[in-house]
């Protein structure tokens, strides 16, 4: 997970940190990867670091207190205190802030059963779509969707009734696309922290600058 000593990243609201050209920290991340300019760049803006100090792991499981961090940081990460609001969400842990942020502004909610918030629980892709979605709405930017969303992607019927419009938006936005070989959506896979990376640099160009 994301090194908890990060979360003292010093960023602006865009989360563009103010240094000189991006420099790739990483072992992992290699300059032919379709995800190196993305991570650089959300690592340079101080939005997503390293699992180890020189290892971002761009296959790992995107998981949702690493979600909920990346938004706060976006955000700029205004002071929140803390409340009781999810039993496995204590004082203290490198997301707990992050977590009760994005619960009050109602970007991500914990399961209705049992009330719990999961921060060790992976995300899907639709998920992600989501989360960046109602960033946006918290944001006041401009959600609508003013062409086709989604219609011409043939597995369009997979995406879950709740992710349709966010997906539908995040596609016309190009912040998620279609799988380069398949051109499908694959709403209901995991999102990986590459995926992520992708996602968040594409959203700030296209949306937050």
């Amino acid at each position: 997970m994301e090194m908890d000593t990060e979360m003292k990243t010093g960023t602006t609201e865009t989360g563009k940190k103010e240094s000189g050209a991006a420099k790739n920290p990483f072992l992992d991340v290699k300059e032919s990867d379709w995800f190196y300019e993305a991570v650089l760049d959300v690592n340079e803006r101080g939005l997503m670091t390293g699992i180890q100090p020189q290892m971002f792991g761009p296959s790992d499981d995107l998981i949702r207190a690493q979600a909920a961090v990346v938004l706060y940081r976006m955000a700029g990460c205004p002071k929140t205190a803390y409340e009781e609001r999810f039993p496995d969400v204590p004082e203290g842990q490198y997301y707990t802030e992050a977590v009760i942020w994005a619960s009050k502004n109602g970007i991500i909610t914990g399961y209705t059963g049992s009330g719990t918030f999961g921060p060790s629980d992976p995300i899907t892709r639709e998920q992600l779509a989501t989360l960046l979605y109602r960033y946006a709405k918290y944001k006041g930017y401009d959600t609508e969707i003013k062409g086709a969303g989604i219609e011409s992607y043939p597995d369009r019927r997979l995406v879950s009734l709740y992710a349709q419009e966010a997906m539908g938006w995040c596609a016309e936005k190009g912040i998620i696309a279609g799988n380069a070989d398949t051109d499908l959506l694959i709403p209901l896979r995991k999102a990986v922290r590459a995926v992520c990376a992708v996602c968040v640099s594409r959203f700030i160009k296209a949306v937050q600058q």
